[in-house]
């Protein structure tokens, strides 16, 4: 059996139609296993580096759209990351997506601006929420502000309020 590496690093000199292996058991679309993702979504990613040194971007941005796909459904950041530059160098911009929030609502703070309601609501200033967070006063107002859009409320006082019905139940 012929046994081909997908990797241009390893065949070097190969045209990029030697890493489409129709019928091969490395196939990509032969990787439906959850064991098999990796392999996957990595020889995608090398088929679209092949694809793009030969100058069919094209087929490049198929191929690494397809990685990124796989990355995100298995929450594989720092690859899509890469992939998401490889993209740009080709002239795609692809945003970082995630399950989408409410836009209103305590359902639509994020895990940060949840810690933010509750100091705030236990009464910490700016700069105390800050210390505790290890982040910039700056960046507890920059919470605070997208708090106060998403639950409606126009002050601390009314946060601390609706916080303390949440919590009691009410």
């Amino acid at each position: 059996m012929n046994r081909r590496r997908p990797c241009s690093r390893c065949c070097p000199g190969k045209s990029a139609s030697s890493h489409v292996w129709s019928g091969s058991p490395w196939a990509p679309e032969t990787w439906s296993s959850p064991t098999a993702r990796w392999p996957r979504r990595r020889s995608l990613e090398d088929l679209g580096r092949a694809h793009g040194a030969r100058g069919q971007n094209g087929d490049a941005v198929r191929a690494f759209e397809q990685a990124l796909e796989l990355y995100q459904t298995t929450a594989a950041a720092w690859d899509g990351r890469r992939v998401r530059g490889r993209l740009r160098a080709l002239g795609v911009q692809r945003r970082s997506t995630s399950a989408e929030r409410p836009q209103q609502g305590w359902a639509a703070l994020t895990d940060s601006e949840l810690e933010v309601a509750r100091l705030v609501a236990a009464g910490l200033t700016n700069a105390k929420a800050a210390e505790q967070l290890f982040v910039s006063p700056h960046t507890i107002g920059t919470h605070l502000r997208h708090i106060f859009a998403k639950l409606d409320v126009n002050s601390r006082v009314e946060l601390t309020r609706i916080a303390l019905q949440r919590e009691s139940g009410d």
